[in-house]
């Protein structure tokens, strides 16, 4: 920190962080905070003012964002509903990933462009950003809605298909990969899916074990905390409390629960005497520790207590915090190892992040102590993925008069690829539901960025059409949460118009005939 280099780059990272909070509430009026965020990173990153000091550092801590983020969209998941919706929602992933490609490699044909060049533009069109998707949904608490399901599933599934479009990239670069290269994707993504349920049936499981554990050590070891006031970390002290206070009030505690098991007792031998009143006065302190505790299973834990439903006794706050946070290391481990394995396997790491995302939410209360615990980190992490993604927009080339005036002709091709998707979506409520899935599916990320570098540093597109392609990533990527927000406000206006209709059709059918003449 001494040098004056990294006394600038420690200027350059506060001015970044403040700059992108404001840029967010800047937003936020319009409803589209990741807007803010993203123009922050383009214009502050390596291809604008590049005050952003070490930007792949950034990008390596959006992409654990992303993680995160689609970690949430599967802990949010309501797996009873995810039948219904498959075949649709990869009817929607199949179809917006190829009709993008075609129609975007069609229009640069059109345009004069060469065959190849085409494609790998069309390719850069075909992706959805799961992580915009999310975020767009959860800033609209729409993540657990019937439509927000669909575009989750969907969204995951569309990034598969593009990891196989990503093959075909590197064919048409000649590299010459094998049958395997092609099919890799494939077949690791199937084995993930074939894993879920077996993961879905033990990693609930793993964890009431670990509370259990956690809980039997607590009450037996005596691990207890400062009350609560403390992080989790501080309240894993192993000792013996000697407060005077703390042990009249265990006493008192053991004291209750003795006299509740003897009621208990006395209700089942016919008895209805009350139990003896507890007096202050009678806790000898002097034997606290002689003292042993309840039988485990007497007494249920308090509800706040997230922990095993087999595990009972009495639970002290820090044993409590003890286990929320083993329960978070657990799962944060278990997100790592998955996002670790499916990406080794050679699928995309957020097909792993989603399944540990679905696996987890089957574990009671996990996600409220997800959200208390981690949810202030991940919201600052997401709002430096999208400023992440900004980083990747080539300012100088864009602003070529004939790379613009095509730019915005190729949009269209980006935007109504995706857009049409909704159509499939028409059973699920008419034009308006078909409007808020097809916007939501318009979002572009990081994916379409780097498939489009990719293909730029391989030759596979000169520096023009690699500004066209951004311009229609970008716009499509500024209209989706605009759009989509206005129609989700649509089809709440919709909902609450057709409940009035019905309820005033049943009060009308409530009425005795002779009101109705």
């Amino acid at each position: 920190m001494g040098s004056q280099d990294g006394l600038e780059e420690l200027l350059q990272a506060g001015v970044f962080m403040v700059l992108l909070r404001v840029g967010g509430a800047l937003a936020a009026p319009f409803y589209a905070t990741l807007l803010g965020e993203l123009l922050v990173g383009t214009f502050l990153g390596p291809h604008g003012l590049d005050i952003i000091p070490h930007v792949a550092a950034v990008r390596l801590i959006g992409e654990v964002a992303l993680c995160m983020l689609v970690f949430e969209g599967g802990l949010a998941v309501d797996l009873t509903k995810v039948r219904s919706i498959g075949c649709i929602a990869i009817a929607i992933a199949l179809t917006g990933t190829f009709l993008p490609l075609l129609i975007g490699w069609g229009l640069l044909i059109a345009m004069g462009y060469g065959t190849k060049e085409g494609l790998a533009a069309g390719t850069a069109l075909s992706s959805t950003s799961i992580g915009m998707a999310t975020r767009l949904l959860q800033d609209n608490n729409s993540l657990e809605t019937r439509e927000g399901l669909l575009i989750s599933v969907a969204a995951i599934v569309d990034d598969i298909a593009s990891l196989v479009i990503l093959a075909v990239l590197g064919s048409l670069s000649g590299d010459n990969p094998s049958a395997w290269a092609f099919s890799r994707p494939i077949v690791a993504s199937a084995g993930a899916a074939l894993a879920t349920p077996i993961l879905l049936w033990l990693f609930p499981r793993f964890v009431s074990c670990s509370d259990d554990t956690v809980c039997w050590l607590s009450k037996n070891i005596g691990w207890v905390g400062n009350g609560g006031g403390g992080s989790a970390g501080s309240n894993l002290i192993s000792q013996q409390n000697n407060d005077p206070q703390s042990k009249l009030d265990l006493k008192l505690e053991m004291r209750q629960q003795e006299q509740q098991l003897q009621l208990e007792g006395e209700l089942d031998g016919g008895s209805l005497a009350d139990p003896e009143p507890l007096e202050v006065q009678d806790l000898d302190l002097g034997a606290l520790e002689a003292k042993s505790i309840p039988k485990e299973g007497s007494v249920p834990l308090p509800d706040e207590a997230p922990v095993g439903e087999k595990t009972g006794g009495s639970l002290s706050s820090g044993g409590k915090e003890a286990v929320k946070l083993v329960r978070i290391v657990i799962t944060s481990g278990f997100l790592i190892g998955m996002v670790a394995a499916t990406g080794y396997a050679g699928t995309t790491p957020l097909l792993g992040a989603f399944i540990a995302g679905i696996t987890s939410s089957k574990v009671p209360r996990l996600r409220e102590l997800w959200e208390n615990e981690v949810g202030t980190i991940s919201a600052a992490m997401t709002s430096v993925f999208f400023a992440s993604i900004g980083t990747y927009v080539p300012l100088k080339q864009m602003f070529h008069p004939r790379a613009l005036g095509l730019g915005l002709l190729y949009t269209t091709a980006a935007v109504v690829g995706k857009w049409v998707t909704g159509l499939l979506a028409w059973s699920e409520g008419g034009w308006v539901t078909a409007n808020v899935i097809g916007w939501a599916m318009v979002g572009r990320g990081e994916l379409g960025f780097m498939m489009a570098a990719s293909a730029l540093s391989i030759g596979l597109l000169s520096e023009e059409t690699f500004a066209i392609t951004v311009w229609a990533l970008l716009l499509a990527t500024l209209a989706s949460p605009i759009l989509f927000r206005r129609c989700l406000e649509w089809n709440e206006r919709v909902r609450i118009s057709r409940e009035i209709k019905a309820r005033s059709l049943n009060e009308e059918k409530r009425k005795p005939v002779s009101e109705k003449m």
